[in-house]
């Protein structure tokens, strides 16, 4: 269970699964945005300094392309 200190600043975060599931083990993935496509690779990072507040969060199999063409 996660505490909210209310004197901090609050975002809601949403993680979608490349299924519309949510999975409890699953194969390679990584965290993107989703437009502008940018992928979430620094782990060290707060929400606050990777610009995710109120942001998208798509996981994508590492098998697949990037959508809208981007590389």
């Amino acid at each position: 269970m996660v505490t909210l200190d209310h004197a901090l600043p609050v975002t809601s975060l949403q993680i979608w699964l490349a299924d519309g599931r949510r999975l409890r083990s699953c194969p390679p993935f990584v965290l993107t945005t989703s437009v502008p496509f940018r992928e979430l690779d620094d782990k060290e990072l707060s929400l606050q300094e990777a610009d995710l507040a109120n942001a998208v969060i798509v996981q994508r199999p590492l098998d697949t392309q990037a959508p809208f063409g981007h590389c």
